[in-house]
């Protein structure tokens, strides 16, 4: 009869085994799954820090209004449609856009020398044709569209007629366009413009002709005149110079 007190006893021991470790496992699982209230995790930022309000102000910032009245510029709606299309963000001020597109002059010659081109002494004084660049006329222009340009070294004034524009990923535009020879030949001619830059090939009856401007200030010269060769230096290339 003294077996069954340690039977009793031993299953209780066991009984008070297990409620103890099951105790203990749920403690256990309780601390792993508790977060600390001040946590940081960088992916998920605390609720009350406005995290869109700085996207938004650099959205608002870099948002140009190019809305116009569109009853009262009717007339060049499509147009200022084509050039916010191709500079959104650039602004258009609809009157003067109105009167570009009324200008029918891409550019003024000018006696004045501009100081601000980077061009050394040698090269402002080499004869070139400095300009006063309509940049604001260039980029009203849309395909169909006719400009003039005035070139003192040809002696001429030609027509540009724009056959296509293109707006590269490096936001730049060009123009091309040809013009109508009196030899019944056309030939090719394309401005690209950047931010604040201008360059330019033009083909005539004459020859060819480059244009480059800065802002405003720019100047035209023949190819000829730019790539001159000096008739004392020979300009034969031999294998050991390459």
């Amino acid at each position: 009869m003294k077996k069954l007190p340690i039977y009793l006893g031993g299953a209780l021991f066991v009984t008070a085994s297990l409620v103890y470790i099951t105790q203990l496992k749920s403690s256990e699982q309780q601390v792993e799954v508790a977060e600390p209230t001040m946590s940081f995790n960088p992916e998920k930022l605390p609720t009350n820090v406005p995290v869109n309000a700085a996207p938004k102000q650099k959205e608002k910032n870099n948002t140009v209004d190019n809305n116009f009245n569109r009853e009262k510029y009717a007339h060049i709606a499509d147009r200022l449609d084509a050039m916010i299309t191709r500079r959104p963000n650039k602004s258009f001020n609809p009157e003067l856009v109105a009167a570009a597109v009324k200008r029918d002059t891409a550019w003024q010659t000018t006696e004045d020398i501009p100081t601000s081109l980077p061009l050394d002494k040698e090269r402002l004084n080499d004869g070139r044709q400095f300009i006063k660049l309509d940049d604001l006329k260039i980029e009203t222009l849309i395909p169909g569209d006719t400009v003039n340009i005035d070139i003192s070294e040809a002696n001429e004034n030609y027509q540009i007629i724009v056959d296509s524009v293109e707006k590269h990923d490096y936001a730049s535009i060009s123009w091309y366009g040809h013009i109508e020879g009196s030899d019944g030949q056309t030939y090719d001619v394309h401005f690209t413009r950047g931010e604040s830059l201008t360059v330019g090939g033009i083909n005539t009856p004459e020859g060819h002709f480059v244009l480059q401007g800065h802002n405003k200030d720019g100047w035209v010269a023949s190819s000829g005149k730019l790539f001159k060769i000096d008739p004392d230096q020979p300009d034969a290339i031999y294998p050991e110079d390459i």
